[in-house]
């Protein structure tokens, strides 16, 4: 209806279409994890979050009702998932281990997971993940026989062989060995 300065009046009929348009999920911009170095293969990240029993995934809320699809964005940088450590269920956003980790190696993850809804809204996601340290033992790399002559005086040292083929990644240059 639209009235005219005199009173006049004029009614028009008329439809208006509404379109559905493609709505992006709801998540937050970044979530920080952690995972001990020492988780195998398709273990799951955990959140420090209430003791580290929680597992680490991406919150996300579809907007219109229509199912979730997530994944690892391709374009991460070499400090991104940096030779494929970490994998994401796409139907749950939940993260798990791909391949070995090593804090003294790569300790610090930060990729990028895209989460896309059905009607083809898509919302990115900052995640962090946090290698944790694990005191590992030292390993022997040669061989384990070790030969002094039979004759040798009291005190000949068989340790600087020894040494040399000793290895403790958390602390490469302070170990002690003992021959018991």
């Amino acid at each position: 209806r639209s009235t005219y300065s005199r009173g006049l009046s004029f009614v028009k009929t008329f439809a208006v279409r509404v379109c559905n348009l493609a709505e992006s999920p709801t998540a937050p911009d970044t979530i920080e994890c952690f995972v001990d170095e020492d988780r195998t293969i398709g273990d799951t990240v955990k959140s420090r979050t209430l003791g580290g029993s929680i597992e680490c995934e991406v919150p996300a809320v579809s907007t219109d009702g229509s199912n979730l699809r997530y994944f690892i964005s391709s374009d991460s940088s070499i400090t991104g998932n940096y030779l494929d450590a970490f994998r994401i269920q796409d139907c749950s956003g939940l993260l798990l281990v791909n391949n070995p980790l090593d804090y003294e190696t790569f300790n610090r993850y930060t990729f990028v997971v895209g989460v896309e809804s059905s009607s083809g809204g898509v919302t990115y996601v900052n995640v962090i993940v946090n290698v944790v340290n694990v005191n590992e033992p030292p390993t022997l790399t040669a061989t384990t026989a070790y030969f002094v002559d039979e004759n040798s005086a009291k005190g000949t040292l068989v340790i600087p062989t020894l040494l040399s083929n000793v290895a403790d990644p958390d602390n490469p240059s302070s170990f002690t060995v003992s021959i018991d």
